[in-house]
């Protein structure tokens, strides 16, 4: 896919509503980032990693868990916290197996001063969100062009998105205008692309369809005692706990939003004890539209998250 990205870098816009590799989904959404200049101030050099910081929560990128990032001058994340206050590259695309575990939101090269990095967490786990943006950030080479960017990490759904708010197009300079989108691995199979200029306003999600990560035995343990069918689903599901009693569950959309509460003695109505510790409840999602959801689950044992279709 690599040969692949380098013709990109120089053609024209790429369609991107539905394009996958097998491993995330990338679609445009509406715009509706963040406020860009909250948050810890970072102040970095050009072509320089920050320090290591923390995001607040594991974050599953593939299939690998982080706590931890750096970031890029240059307009991205990096997991490879051994890069923290090193050289960041900037060659587009040339340098792009130096990114390894990487999310571009765009890479391009960047000469950040002050107020204009920030980053910050928020959010009651487990769906919060990790933010940084690049806030009027000058183009290196063309320091009269800024650009304003934003990259979400999000707790247990381990979605991406990526908000530009203003990126000009550059007339008399192509390195003004190599720029690359999307998400590196270390196997190869990077999900990256081009968008044309200029662009304004424009958003993008990664939703994760092979990354799978379990960040405790506890969590792996849940995962094979509860389950959750049919899936894809219309009108029901069915959870079924195969030893512990369910005591509450809701549904989340992509990005957090709780959509469905179930717990307590509303439980009652739609619990059913099958045998001795194994229950099974049936919850009607018909009113819920059409796409992904995550199914948090608690038991008197510990909780579990499972993706869910609703068609």
């Amino acid at each position: 896919m690599k040969k692949l990205v380098w013709v990109l870098v120089f053609a024209a816009c790429v369609d991107v509503q539905g394009q996958s590799s097998g491993c995330y989904q990338i679609d445009t959404i509406p715009f509706a980032p963040d406020s860009f200049n909250v948050g810890v101030p970072l102040i970095i050099g050009g072509d320089a990693y920050s320090p290591i910081i923390p995001i607040g929560f594991n974050f599953c990128l593939y299939d690998s868990v982080y706590s931890q990032l750096v970031i890029s001058s240059n307009d991205y994340l990096c997991f490879t916290i051994q890069y923290a206050n090193g050289f960041s590259p900037w060659a587009i695309p040339s340098s792009i197996d130096l990114l390894f575990d990487a999310v571009l939101g765009p890479w391009q090269d960047l000469t950040p001063g002050l107020n204009n990095l920030y980053y910050f967490t928020s959010g009651t786990a487990p769906f919060r969100k990790f933010v940084v943006s690049y806030y009027d950030v000058p183009l290196f080479g063309c320091p009269t062009t800024h650009v304003t960017n934003q990259i979400i990490l999000y707790e247990t759904t381990n979605i991406i998105e990526i908000h530009t708010q203003s990126r000009p197009y550059i007339s008399f300079s192509s390195q003004c205008n190599s720029h690359l989108y999307g998400l590196g691995n270390r196997s190869g199979t990077d999900d990256l692309f081009y968008e044309n200029f200029p662009i304004t306003n424009k958003s993008f999600r990664f939703i994760p369809l092979c990354a799978s990560c379990v960040t405790s035995v506890n969590e792996i343990y849940q995962n094979q005692i509860i389950n959750l069918f049919p899936n894809p689903a219309t009108n029901e599901i069915k959870v079924q706990s195969l030893k512990f009693k369910v005591e509450a569950v809701e549904i989340y959309d992509v990005v957090g939003g709780k959509v469905y509460s179930l717990v307590d003695s509303r439980l009652l109505s739609v619990a059913q004890q099958l045998s001795t510790n194994h229950y099974q409840l049936t919850l009607n999602i018909s009113n819920l539209p059409s796409g992904m959801y995550f199914v948090r689950i608690r038991t008197e044992n510990g909780s579990v998250t499972k993706k869910l279709i609703k068609q």
